[in-house]
């Protein structure tokens, strides 16, 4: 009976960790509940009484997030499935561990979310470039704080939710007296209550309109099937999106630029002159540039996923992405990894990153360009926002349907949008496609498995939100302040045991 309360702790954390990934999408359960489950977290860690303790209580918090979060993945295999949620897993032991080292000090209630969002921004970068989906920021979108998105982004957000939790503990541990705890919790609800609920705040960063606007036709063509291999037959994709925008030609006809998804053009356009023609014979009949998602090869022994510009049978490559899915679009430690599964024969070659951000501009409008994942990158659009109108992300979520995933990354464009006051519109080879509004608003989407197309008009806009301009601020200082208050906790405990 020694070791069952710490067994019993470890499964309430997994608990506490596989209720926080319900609030995301696809379940979108109460964003109340993600408050709930860091106060479980916290009240356990309090509990733990040496370092392996703490360690099995982050394992069991991160693992039953990741292992529900990122459930889409077991379509690539059960083993990859596992391996990522572990890998993701391990930055929340590390901030497991920080967090309790903290406790010593008096400022753990600022601490613990310093600390939390500090691991959340290294496991977006670490290892093998990071793995960021799922920050807990993203939720805002959903909850009645969104408009705090626009002056502290994704970052600030994380913060916030996990100070909530860390607060409301606090007041409750500290005050005996009922009517000063009443009064704490009053309080507290009436400044984030502003913070969230005022508008006015917000909108005095509002970007200013200016005379020129675009038009964008957005095209979802469908895939044959779903899954791994959902590319099928050579051109049998970019054949989807050719037909579809034919179809859909009169709904097109006055867009300034038709937007395609990644990968639309499944066989290397630039050196395949089939793949070519299909994209010439389209805009014989609707003549407007297309903006499509297209597959590079690069050498022999790497090939590249870009954003081409294809105007008047040429194209301009516009964006080479610069993220990278590790085990998605690269493969670390290949040789190692083909020793134990063959399925590294899927991705024969790595793909290379690109090294500049990407734009196109459309009469006089500047567009911002990102590939799948990527928004899932707060940093990026962040960047990219500064010197664009709309931010455009093509993606091709065919691999995932109906698994969640699509709902997740949409949730991201959503964030994107609030952080930088910038349409968004995604653009998916089977869906979600949608266009989101500057207050990360869903106005109109394609849903999966449907073939059709949006057209919508966006305005010039010039300004930046606190979001954008503070971002490495905002780094900086929970960086910061985590590392002077784990290094404080531990200090106290070193001076406590001597």
């Amino acid at each position: 009976m020694k070791y069952a309360p710490r067994f019993l702790h470890v499964v309430v954390a997994a608990a506490a960790g596989i209720l926080l990934a319900c609030v995301f999408p696809p379940l979108n359960f109460p964003w109340p509940l993600a408050i709930g489950a860091f106060i479980v977290w916290v009240q356990l860690l309090r509990r733990c009484e040496n370092l392996k303790q703490t360690i099995l209580i982050g394992f069991g918090f991160g693992f039953g997030f990741f292992v529900t979060l990122l459930q889409w993945i077991k379509i690539v295999g059960t083993d990859a499935w596992i391996a990522l949620t572990i890998l993701c897993t391990f930055w929340w032991v590390v901030a497991s561990v920080a967090a309790k080292l903290s406790m010593s000090t008096r400022w753990w209630p600022i601490a613990i979310p310093a600390i939390w969002t500090s691991a959340e921004l290294l496991r977006d970068r670490y290892p093998f470039g990071g793995f960021g989906w799922g920050q807990i920021g993203v939720i805002t979108p959903m909850t009645p704080f969104a408009n705090g998105a626009a002056l502290v982004g994704q970052l600030g957000m994380t913060f916030a939710f996990v100070a909530t939790a860390t607060f409301i503990l606090w007041i409750f541990s500290n005050s005996r007296s009922v009517q000063r705890k009443t009064t704490y919790l009053s309080g507290s609800v009436v400044l984030v209550s502003l913070f969230g609920f005022t508008p006015a705040v917000t909108d005095f960063f509002e970007p200013a309109v200016g005379n020129a606007q675009v038009t964008l036709g957005i095209v979802q063509g469908g895939v044959d099937h779903y899954g791994l291999g959902v590319v099928g037959d050579p051109r049998t994709v970019l054949s989807h999106h050719a037909d579809a925008t034919v179809s859909n030609s009169s709904q097109l006809l006055n867009a300034d630029l038709i937007v395609w998804p990644e990968n639309a053009a499944d066989v290397d356009p630039t050196l395949d002159m089939q793949s070519a023609e299909i994209i010439n014979d389209v805009q014989k009949t609707l003549p407007k540039p297309i903006l499509l998602g297209a597959i590079r090869n690069v050498s022999d022994s790497t090939r590249a996923n870009v954003s081409l510009l294809w105007e008047n049978e040429k194209w301009t490559q516009v964006y080479q992405k610069r993220r990278l899915v590790p085990f998605g679009e690269f493969l670390p430690a290949r040789s190692l990894i083909s020793q134990f599964t063959d399925r590294v024969n899927l991705m024969p070659r790595d793909f290379e990153p690109g090294t500049t951000p990407g734009f196109v501009e459309i009469n006089g409008v500047s567009m911002a360009v990102l590939i799948c994942f990527e928004a899932a990158d707060d940093w990026q659009a962040l960047a990219a926002s500064e010197d664009s109108s709309v931010i455009i992300i093509q993606t091709n979520n065919a691999t995932y349907q109906f698994s969640g995933e699509s709902e997740q990354q949409l949730q991201s464009a959503q964030m994107r949008a609030l952080e930088t006051r910038r349409p968004v519109v995604v653009v998916s080879t089977s869906g979600l496609s949608a266009v989101t509004d500057p207050h990360g608003r869903v106005t109109d989407s394609i849903s999966q498995t449907e073939i059709g197309a949006l057209v919508r008009t966006f305005p010039e806009v010039a300004g930046t939100t606190p979001a954008v301009f503070m971002h490495h601020l905002i780094i900086a200082f929970v960086l910061m302040l985590s590392t002077v208050l784990t290094a404080a906790g531990i200090h106290n405990r070193r001076k406590v045991a001597s």
